[in-house]
């Protein structure tokens, strides 16, 4: 997270200044991720956990001395190291320049209920707050211009964690499982928007454009299993007009995915039995 935090800063931070850092990146869960690095650097395991250990092993790059341009990034970089930062108050930072208001929303959020952020200085700010006021003052800044076909599930999801968080008590599992599937959702399609990525080549583009659309085949699945698991607790999901069709559906995929399953195994256990009885006769001399 670091090296990733770090690279991309300084490209904003440079660009700032009004200096062009032209480096891959992107915006994904856990804000900017540096691209096209696999081939040139190796990530190395710290057992302490208190250190980025990253080796070079591509051929030794230009070094470019004398160019102003060149020094400004390895400046810049070298002044970012200097703060001795830690990882999460990077992220901080990098997140004040995110595309969207609702990604810095949302992940105060997710810091809020505990899914990310340890570290971060908006820590202190999450001890009296609401995650459901937060959810809906998130999804008021939702980009529905860039995203149109996730808007279209955001009245389902907010009833969900709805009836997950305002229950009594709190199903506080359940709205933590509800809110980051959506934000993983987001984030395969984030990534793919034209503000949510930087100098991304062609295939890598198209191999994200494969994995939102398997996620967003998923969600159906994912989403309809909770909502299944809270009709189980709350007699609301049934009457609800966004989760009650979606619970019906679930059960009856539920329903024919176990006969599926016990047709399977008995098909196996029919084939195990044969090849058993196979094994039991005589050999012929």
């Amino acid at each position: 997270m670091l090296f990733h935090k770090v690279t991309t800063l300084a490209v904003f931070r440079l660009r700032d200044k009004g200096i062009k850092f032209p480096f891959p990146h992107s915006w994904y869960l856990y804000g900017t991720e540096a691209e096209g690095t696999r081939k040139s650097i190796l990530f190395r395991p710290d057992v302490t956990g208190r250190k980025t250990v990253v080796e070079w092993i591509d051929d030794i790059p230009e070094l470019l001395p004398g160019d102003s341009e060149a020094d400004a990034i390895r400046s810049e970089i070298y002044g970012i190291l200097s703060e001795r930062p830690k990882a999460e108050t990077l992220v901080d930072e990098v997140y004040e320049r995110a595309p969207f208001e609702f990604q810095r929303k949302y992940r105060f959020l997710r810091i809020c209920i505990g899914t990310t952020g340890r570290g971060s200085r908006f820590q202190r700010e999450c001890e009296s707050v609401n995650p459901w006021a937060l959810l809906l003052g998130a999804l008021d800044t939702f980009p529905a211009d860039h995203f149109h076909r996730l808007t279209r599930l955001i009245p389902a999801f907010k009833e969900a964690v709805n009836v997950a968080w305002n229950t009594s008590p709190p199903d506080r599992n359940r709205t933590m499982e509800l809110v980051e599937a959506f934000w993983k959702l987001f984030c395969c399609h984030l990534r793919l928007d034209r503000d949510g990525h930087e100098l991304i080549p062609s295939a890598q583009f198209k191999a994200w454009q494969e994995i939102a659309e398997s996620r967003l085949v998923k969600w159906d699945r994912i989403f309809g299993d909770i909502v299944v698991e809270l009709a189980g607790t709350s007699g609301e999901v049934a009457s609800n007009r966004f989760l009650g069709p979606i619970e019906e559906k679930r059960r009856r995929e539920q329903l024919e995915e176990r006969k599926t399953i016990d047709e399977a195994l008995e098909v196996i256990g029919e084939n195990r039995a044969t090849l058993d009885t196979v094994a039991g006769m005589p050999r012929r001399q």
